[in-house]
């Protein structure tokens, strides 16, 4: 398996444009909610998956996971795409735009992102929950 993911970004939110474009709004890493357990309202996991192969041709289950900091699993998201050839920098390509609503935080900590293909992982962006510091 060839699958490779050239960038992943966490955004406030994105949307797919014309001419292979993305609109991507405020990139982030970080949070820092007033309190636990919080609510991001809305947030977006943005990502380019390749491959440069012909065997990883195919529809293939594409799930993002997010991973708490205690190693529990916080959600799951999984849909299958098509990979097919195409013109252009990889043989095939897939741009991944998945907008969340109401995403629970519960603790404080590293959480991490995971893309998966065929429950392979290829790819991790954290996101640090810090407790607020009065000012």
């Amino acid at each position: 398996m060839t699958f490779k993911v050239p960038y992943m970004i966490l955004a406030n939110s994105a949307q797919e444009l014309t001419k292979g474009k993305i609109n991507i709004l405020g990139t982030f890493d970080r949070l820092w909610p007033n309190e636990l357990p919080g609510m991001v309202d809305q947030m977006a996991v943005v990502a380019l998956i390749t491959c440069d192969s012909e065997d990883d041709l195919g529809d293939r289950q594409v799930t993002v996971r997010l991973v708490r900091p205690t190693g529990q699993l916080g959600g799951e998201f999984a849909a299958r795409l098509p990979f097919r050839p195409q013109g252009g920098s990889w043989f095939a390509s897939q741009r991944l735009i998945l907008n969340l609503r109401n995403v629970g935080i519960r603790e404080f900590g590293k959480h991490v992102f995971q893309i998966l293909v065929a429950d392979q992982v290829l790819a991790e962006h954290p996101l640090t929950v810090v407790e607020a510091r009065g000012e």
